[in-house]
């Protein structure tokens, strides 16, 4: 058999190690590995879609940012190619809830969950779940390190408000000021000059990968600010938003509209009791971050030292749940189960 494609790019956020496949039969392929296979000067590579064929089950994994535009339509694409090539058994997991169920071959996975439970460390969680009562320094903490276009433009909103001197605000990678993905706001040239004149006071670095919970936004903040990798439609989470309910903070979420109520459907305490998350709804992303600034201030006025200790169970119970798998019990069996109907495999 040809194992020419037969590969994952060890780079890539992946749920082959998740699912533990362990038969010859199955085919695993996640994102980057997949694109560079499938596409051939812009179309689709049919001798790689021969080759899918040498197995009982294919499963192609499209659970990243990187296939996050809604628009572009492209669990429906793939599955369209394979079905005309002739594979019948084959399973499609996005990232996007939308997606989930569009068709039987297309299935949703919170995925950096997963990847998130496997490389945060389980010390430093238990060390966070031990000290959930300890005087924090800040109110509120945001670490930012690839300075996108939205992370920018949050900062020169702030910058001059009251409370913005007794938070922990990073933006380390300045380098990144002009890097642009499709799916990324465009700053006016009054941002770029703001940013411009205020972005070195913020380039504060902390060593560690970014799975590392060990630094002061986690542990000496009551709550963290998680600025997503993507703020178009198309729900995403990455392990920015799970490091703070790992570590039972709490939290607000700069993201796509609707990551709250995704959040809140998985069975995460999201504390709609001390903060008014109805600006996560907001499609508008420039309205969204007016809104969420109203949220800070409000926030900010609270005896939030108080409440702290108030919601202590609350937030040991976030962070119980996320060691132990309870954010996605239902999706990720169904993954599982979808596999064992065509090739049995041995999961832990």
């Amino acid at each position: 058999m040809n194992k020419k494609y037969n590969f994952i790019n060890p780079g890539d956020y992946n749920l082959g190690s998740v699912l533990k496949l362990n038969n010859p039969n199955i085919f695993y392929i996640n994102h980057n590995s997949f694109a560079n296979a499938w596409w051939e000067s812009g179309t689709v590579n049919l001798q790689f879609i021969e080759f899918l064929k040498d197995y009982r089950f294919v499963i192609i994994d499209l659970s990243s940012e990187h296939w996050g535009d809604p628009s572009d339509n492209l669990t429906i694409s793939v599955e369209e190619n394979l079905k005309s090539a002739g594979i019948k058994n084959f399973l499609i997991i996005t990232h996007l809830i939308e997606d989930h169920k569009k068709t039987p071959n297309i299935v949703f996975c919170p995925t950096e969950y997963h990847t998130s439970r496997e490389s945060f460390k389980s010390e430093s969680i238990q060390k966070a779940q031990q000290n959930l009562l300890e005087t924090k320094i800040y109110p509120l903490s945001c670490l930012n390190n690839n300075c996108w276009p939205h992370r920018i433009y949050y900062a020169t909103t702030i910058y001059q408000k009251d409370w913005f001197d007794k938070i922990l605000f990073t933006a380390y990678e300045i380098a990144h000021d002009n890097s642009h993905r499709p799916d990324q706001i465009v700053l006016d040239k009054n941002t770029l000059d703001i940013w411009n004149q205020i972005k070195s006071k913020y380039r504060i670095y902390f060593p560690g990968n970014i799975w590392s919970l060990d630094n002061p936004a986690y542990l000496n903040s009551y709550t963290n600010l998680a600025i997503e990798t993507v703020v178009s439609p198309g729900v995403y989470l990455s392990e920015k938003t799970w490091k703070p309910i790992a570590c039972g903070m709490w939290f607000l979420i700069l993201g796509c509209p609707g990551t709250i109520a995704h959040l809140r459907s998985l069975g995460v305490d999201v504390f709609d009791d001390i903060f008014d998350h109805s600006y996560d709804l907001e499609l508008d992303f420039f309205k969204r971050v007016d809104k969420l600034n109203q949220v800070v201030d409000n926030y900010i006025k609270k005896d939030y030292k108080s409440l702290w200790i108030k919601t202590a169970n609350r937030r040991l119970a976030n962070s119980k749940k996320f060691l132990d798998g309870l954010f996605d019990q239902k999706y990720l069996a169904e993954i599982k189960s979808t596999i064992e109907q065509y090739a049995p495999i041995n999961v832990a």
